[in-house]
């Protein structure tokens, strides 16, 4: 017939059949008929087996290609030292690795060399602490831009260029890491045209709540695809095989997982993805055995207890932000906070310097988080007109966050250990004496923490000088019409505070803190917030002498460059953490005084 379709024969492939093919997902069923690449094999429970079974040569061949010894960027002996800074100093904070791949690491650089540059980069960052050099790049290893650009190539391309042999679990650990301690950039070119000649680069940490969304997603999808959320747990669900060294690894990885969704969902209020349940179930079983690294792997255990109490808020409320829990779940959750605060002081009672570490940090800040969330309302300006009584679950959650700010700021000072854990906002003789002065060794540990922990510092100190400013505490930080102030020195907005109140001290030790991390020139993510925290003392802290009306002046003008500062720190905070619908900048007026 004319017009008639014709094609060209088309050979049968030798050995073509489909006598053994399974109908499964089109994708899978296809490729073997072998119309996808052999390289792109689905990732099977071999994936799982531990950090040296990886899935192929041929992807072994190109990871190779990320090694920073074989690229030249670091000598095996700055390699080594970056590793030793990694988990002397980095790893207590996030212990998502075993501590024995510290004394292989010439074994697992070949099997996994995007995460041993992961780590190197990490321990790169921290390279030098001595304040007297006068090197620009002090702190930083002097090859570290050229490490993290290595970096962000390859989890460039387990985002856009993956294959299935990539979802492994140590690509999973690349990206917990990634997350957790992001690289810095330089920033933007305008701002560098401006400054002097001689003047310091500055840098700009990446860390923001939606590129740790970003990356933390990731890592989720690959988890999932490899099933971790059943494989890990399984092994410690009565089996009958002993648990091994790789179960506990692959446990490490989920819980750190898990508890990093949970610690994004607090500090931005996007939804958290995770059940932390399955994993809490047998955390116990985890933390108390033979082969737990301790006190890390015990600690963990108690933060996945207590990102169960969180996730159970959230689902109570049908809230899963944790921005809006109805007054029933968060009280519930603020009792259970307290029940599993007691129970676990005494379980890590013989670990060191247990008051400024995990898992206490963390429920510090769980508290602050949630029931700073429902006060929104009494710190906006738009209610300050016309003052209205508290309601009686405001008040209880306005004090449980006065008290866990304090807390906060109060575990890294010279009386942490003492005072922290019997401290009351509301109760005055309950802070120690005199000024609070920061513990250098507590300091030192903080620098190394991951970089969300800038964020609920940062928000700490905020949070208390703006219920300063708004009226709603003294400087005491008692909440203000509850009582008759008892001293003849207790000041409230817009008088500034007295220079021996209990507000004048938390938030010079935050200054001490703030800038003890960020004496030295070089990049530290703390940086980007020290100037929120430097204008947010302002407001406060301005000299006693000085007149009112002038006083009044120059309140407003630390409140719109702290404004301008958080606008430009590229995070939602703490507008979103103090979510009142209205315009942000509307409610951080510092006029007026709101009557309670």
């Amino acid at each position: 017939m004319n017009g008639s379709y014709t094609n060209d024969p088309v050979s049968q492939s030798p050995g073509f059949s489909m006598d053994s093919i399974d109908l499964g997902p089109p994708i899978a069923t296809l490729r073997s008929l072998g119309a996808l690449s052999k390289e792109s094999a689905p990732p099977s429970d071999s994936h799982l087996n531990g950090l040296h079974n990886r899935a192929s040569l041929n992807n072994n061949s190109r990871s190779m290609s990320y090694d920073p010894i074989s690229r030249g960027i670091l000598s095996s002996r700055d390699a080594q030292k970056a590793i030793n800074i990694f988990f002397d100093h980095c790893h207590p904070h996030a212990p998502l690795l075993s501590e024995k791949l510290r004394q292989s690491c010439l074994d697992w650089r070949a099997s996994s060399p995007t995460l041993f540059l992961a780590i190197c980069s990490v321990g790169a960052r921290f390279w030098g602490n001595d304040i007297s050099r006068l090197d620009s790049n002090q702190g930083l290893h002097p090859r570290f831009f050229d490490l993290t650009a290595l970096l962000d190539t390859a989890v460039s391309r387990l985002l856009l260029q993956p294959t299935p042999l990539d979802v492994t679990l140590d690509s999973i650990r690349v990206l917990l890491l990634y997350a957790q301690w992001m690289p810095c950039s330089h920033e933007d070119e305008n701002r560098d045209s401006l400054r002097a000649p001689n003047a310091h680069p500055r840098y700009k940490s990446r860390y923001n709540d939606i590129s740790a969304w970003a990356v933390l997603g990731l890592a989720v999808r690959y988890a999932v695809i490899l099933g971790l959320d059943r494989a890990a747990i399984a092994p410690f669900q009565g089996s009958d095989e002993p648990i091994s060294e790789e179960d506990m690894s692959r446990l490490r990885v989920w819980h750190n997982l898990v508890t990093c969704d949970c610690n994004l969902m607090l500090a931005s209020g996007l939804p958290a993805s995770l059940d932390p349940a399955p994993a809490a179930s047998v955390a116990r079983v985890f933390g108390t055995h033979s082969n737990a690294q301790q006190p890390a792997d015990l600690r963990v255990t108690a933060l996945v207890e207590l990102v169960v109490i969180a996730h159970r808020a959230t689902r109570s409320s049908s809230d899963f932000s944790g921005r809006h829990l109805d007054t029933f779940s968060l009280r519930k959750a603020n009792t259970e906070l307290d029940e599993w605060e007691r129970s676990w002081v005494v379980r890590l009672r013989h670990t060191e310097s247990q008051h400024n570490q995990l898992p206490f940090t963390s429920v510090r800040w769980y508290r602050l988080a949630f029931n700073s969330a429902s006060l929104g309302p009494i710190l906006s300006s738009l209610n300050r007109s016309e003052p209205q009584p508290l309601q009686i679950s405001l008040l209880q959650s306005l004090e449980t966050s006065l008290t866990a700010a304090s807390q906060m700021l109060l575990s890294l000072s010279s009386h942490g250990a003492k005072y922290v854990w019997q401290l009351e906002s509301q109760d005055t003789s309950s802070f120690p004496e005199g000024r609070f002065s920061v513990d250098a060794a507590a300091l030192k540990r903080l620098k190394y923490a991951v970089d969300s922990t800038w964020i609920s510092h940062t928000f700490a100190v905020t949070f208390l000088v703006l219920c300063y400013v708004r009226g709603t505490i003294d400087d005491n930080l008692r909440i203000c019409g509850l009582s008759a102030p008892t001293s003849s020195q207790t000041c409230t907005a817009p008088v500034p505070p007295q220079s021996t109140s209990i507000i004048t001290r938390l938030v010079r030790l935050a200054l001490e803190i703030f800038d003890g991390v960020c004496q030295s020139p070089a990049f530290h993510p703390a940086r980007d917030f020290q100037a929120i925290v430097h204008n947010a003392s302002l407001l406060i802290l301005s000299p006693e002498n000085t007149e009112s009306h002038n006083q009044h002046e120059i309140d407003n003008s630390a409140m719109q460059s702290l404004l301008d500062l958080i606008d430009d720190s590229g995070l939602e905070w703490p507008g979103n953490l103090l979510d009142t619908g209205t315009d942000f900048t509307t409610g951080w007026g510092v006029d007026g005084m709101l009557g309670v």
